[in-house]
C-alpha cells in the first residue's frame, strides 16, 4: 500500500505580551509618569521603550531611574535622548537637562519571559553659585558628587575656564568635569593629585553663559576637604588684552597673540618677560595685559619683519638695537 509521511509543524514560541506591546521602538514608547511604579514582562531579545519628559527646574535635572527584575535577567538599559541619541546606560543617576523628553529602552537576553517594574523621578540639581576668582571651601560629600554653577559674562572671543581644585590629598578615585546648560559634558580631568586643573577652551559665549562643575571628592566612603576656584578668560579677552590661552604647568605661561604680524619672535620675547616678572604687574593681574603691553611696546617700535627674541630682550633692557 501506499506510504504516508506525516509532518508536525509546530509554531515557535511566542513571547509574552504585556498591556504595553507593541512599545518595541522610540515611535511606539510608553509613556511613563513620574514617581509611578509601572509593571510590565520582558522577553528574550524584545526591545521595551519608554518616554520620560522631565519638568521645568531651576538648574539641571538629576533623573533617577529605578528597575528591579523578579529574577536574574542578561539586560541591556539605554536612556537616549528625543532624537534617538544614546546617552548613558548608567540610569540610576543621570544629570541632564530640565523641559526635555528623555526615552528608556529595556532588553532582556535571557531566554523566556520575567516581569520587572520600573519607575523614575527627577529632582532639582541644586548646584552651589560659585563666583569668579572666589576661593570656597567644603569637606567634601561622602555619599555623592558636588556641583557648582557658574556664569561667563558675553565676549566676542573664545573663552577659556581655569578651575584649581585644592584637595587635603591624592587620590586616583576623584575627578572635576565641566558640564553645559543641557547636560553634556565638555571637559574632565582626574584629580590624582592635590592640585588638579581643569583647563576648557570653548567658544565664544555672545550672551552671559550658565556652566556645572561636578566634583567627586568621594573616596572609600568618605569626603575629602578640598577648596576650588575658578576664573575665565579670552584668547583675545573683551577687555583689550590680546592672547592665545593659558598653560596652568606650575604656573600660568600667559601666550600673546602676534595677530598677523610677522613679529613671532617678539610675541615669544613678550611671553619670556612676562613669566620672569620683567613687567608692570604682578602675578595676580587677570586678565594678564601686561604681557599684551609688552608686545605693544615691540610692535610699535620694531618693523614688521623677523628676527630673534634675543635681540628683542637686548633692545627693551638697553634702548637700542
Amino acid at each position: 500500500g501506499a506510504t504516508g509521511i506525516l509532518l508536525s509543524l509546530a509554531q515557535p514560541a511566542m513571547a509574552a505580551d504585556d498591556v504595553y506591546e507593541e512599545n518595541d521602538t522610540l515611535a511606539t514608547a510608553t509613556p511613563l509618569t513620574e514617581n509611578t511604579e509601572l509593571s510590565a514582562i520582558a522577553a528574550n531579545g524584545d526591545d521595551d521603550w519608554y518616554k520620560i519628559v522631565v519638568g521645568s527646574f531651576v538648574d539641571l535635572a538629576q533623573i533617577q531611574v529605578v528597575i528591579n527584575f523578579n529574577s536574574t535577567v542578561i539586560s541591556s538599559v539605554g536612556l537616549y535622548d528625543d532624537s534617538g541619541n544614546y546617552l548613558t546606560s548608567l540610569v540610576a543617576n543621570y544629570v541632564g537637562a530640565d523641559n526635555s523628553t528623555y526615552y528608556l529602552r529595556i532588553t532582556s537576553f535571557t531566554a523566556g519571559e520575567t516581569g520587572y517594574t520600573v519607575k523614575w523621578s527627577a529632582n532639582n540639581l541644586s548646584a552651589i553659585n560659585l563666583s569668579e576668582n572666589t576661593s570656597y571651601s567644603t569637606p567634601g560629600t561622602p555619599t555623592g558628587d558636588d556641583w557648582y554653577k557658574i556664569q561667563v559674562d558675553s565676549c566676542d572671543n573664545p573663552v577659556q575656564i581655569l578651575i584649581d581644585a585644592q584637595f587635603s590629598a591624592a587620590s586616583s578615585n576623584r575627578s572635576m568635569e565641566l558640564y553645559d546648560t543641557s547636560g553634556n559634558s565638555l571637559y574632565s580631568v582626574g584629580a590624582n593629585s592635590v592640585d588638579p586643573i581643569l583647563d576648557y577652551v570653548g567658544p565664544k559665549p555672545n550672551t552671559p553663559t550658565i556652566y556645572y562643575i561636578r566634583v567627586d571628592a568621594v573616596d572609600l566612603n568618605q569626603g575629602y576637604p578640598y577648596s576650588l576656584q575658578w576664573n575665565d578668560s579670552d584668547f583675545m579677552p573683551c577687555d583689550g588684552a590680546r592672547f592665545f590661552g593659558i598653560l596652568p604647568y606650575g604656573g600660568r605661561w600667559y601666550d600673546v597673540s602676534q595677530e598677523g604680524t610677522k613679529l613671532c619672535w617678539a610675541a615669544a620675547g613678550s611671553n619670556f618677560l612676562h613669566w620672569t616678572e620683567w613687567r608692570e604687574c604682578s602675578d595676580e593681574c587677570f586678565p594678564p595685559s601686561s604681557v599684551t603691553l609688552l608686545f605693544d611696546e615691540f610692535e610699535a617700535s620694531w618693523d614688521d619683519a623677523g628676527n630673534l627674541p634675543y635681540y628683542g630682550w637686548y633692545w627693551y633692557f638697553n634702548g637700542d638695537t
